[in-house]
């Protein structure tokens, strides 16, 4: 996944990088709905259980009982998750959400990523 961290650091500062993305994130990126990068980072912080910064607990609270309506906050299903979050990971690096983002938003990301390796 420490690659996953620099594909997101790569994908913010341009499209270089992209090609080193997995094959199947095309796929991913074409069905998410991310194509805002702060929901996108607070949806990943979410699934990775991550704290959000103060400034955004209101969208994340938003997001949260948004999933809960949708049936999605209460599955625990670990492929579930890292599916979610590499459907995320490829809407920002492929689908255009992370060249929309500053670097204070792809190191969040990064936080969250490696908080769900160390799970």
């Amino acid at each position: 996944m420490a690659s996953w961290q620099s594909l997101v650091m790569a994908a913010t500062a341009g499209p270089s990088g992209s090609e080193s993305a997995p094959q199947h994130w095309g796929a991913l990126a074409e069905t998410s709905d991310a194509s805002d990068p702060v929901e996108l980072v607070i949806r990943a912080e979410i699934l990775c259980g991550v704290p959000s910064p103060e400034a955004d607990q209101q969208r994340r609270m938003e997001i949260q009982v948004q999933r809960l309506a949708n049936g999605m906050g209460s599955a625990d299903n670990s492929t579930d998750q890292m599916q979610d979050v590499e459907k995320l990971l490829a809407a920002w690096c492929l689908g255009g959400t992370g060249k929309n983002a500053d670097t204070e938003l792809a190191e969040r990301l990064n936080r969250a990523i490696a908080n769900l390796n160390e799970a």
